[in-house]
């Protein structure tokens, strides 16, 4: 019995030519979170869908396997059609710009953001 292939798990092995060295970003930057900004973009894009699908989903359990096939299919097309290769770099982008932000407010901030006694409770621990 021949084992499938297994599908390529990190970004750099799915979208090669979407990854650079020079980019700075950490393997769980490209593998999780800039995925997870461009699935935020493409839900926000496929509002209607989603709601389509959600309103065929309310009060049926087991039945909207059957029922809501076509709402399913069309969110499905939506989102694989916000989810290329140009959303990536969008999305890496837009990521890109949020890091740099974060970096510039802990800068302005200088050591006591992080380790500033209202993060850590009145005694300091």
């Amino acid at each position: 019995m021949a084992t499938p292939e297994a599908a390529p798990k990190k970004m750099e092995e799915r979208r090669p030519h979407l990854v650079n060295a020079s980019d700075g970003l950490r393997k769980v930057e490209l593998d999780v979170l800039v995925p997870k900004i461009m699935k935020k973009n493409a839900l926000a894009s496929c509002g209607d869908a989603m709601q389509q699908f959600a309103d065929c989903c309310r009060g049926r359990t087991m039945s909207l396997v059957f029922y809501c096939r076509k709402e399913n299919q069309a969110l499905d097309d939506c989102l694989r059609a916000n989810m290329t290769d140009a959303d990536f770099l969008v999305a890496k982008n837009e990521f890109k710009a949020l890091k740099a932000a974060n970096l510039a407010k802990i800068k302005a901030e200088g050591d006591k953001g992080f380790l500033a006694t209202e993060h850590m409770g009145a005694t300091g621990m």
